[in-house]
């Protein structure tokens, strides 16, 4: 096998950009060189240091994306919980809305304290009719 190939084994199994694959594919081989004091022909890599660099990429890369996809995780969780607070909070300032209307404050000043437009008002107002 050669770093070309090597190098499309990590991007096909890791599902990496071929040139990302090529750096990792030499980062591993330059480590094992350095490690085992030997050198690797990069023309022919022995099987067994093909396996090592595909083992290495793989750890490596559970490693570096476990991090960032807990965040992409509880970001989603925590936009989950936002909408679902909005909703709830939608709902409250609704019922005050139509309770105001049922008192008799004007549709004016309820636009006013809700910092909404009249229309808006009416179309809350409208909706509980329903």
């Amino acid at each position: 096998m050669d770093l070309q190939e090597l190098a499309g084994a990590i991007s096909e199994r890791f599902d990496f950009e071929d040139d990302l694959a090529l750096e990792w594919a030499e980062i591993y081989l330059d480590q094992i060189e350095n490690e085992d004091d030997r050198s690797i022909p990069r023309d022919e890599i022995d099987p067994n240091d093909a396996e090592f660099v595909l083992g290495c990429v793989g750890a490596a890369r559970e490693a570096t994306f476990v991090r960032p996809l807990d965040r992409v995780a509880e970001a989603a969780w925590g936009m989950a919980r936002a909408t679902q607070d909005l909703e709830l909070a939608r709902d409250g300032r609704d019922a005050a809305i139509r309770a105001a209307i049922g008192a008799g404050v004007p549709i004016k000043r309820i636009a006013d304290a809700a910092d909404m437009t009249r229309q808006s008002i009416y179309t809350i107002r409208d909706a509980g009719k329903r």
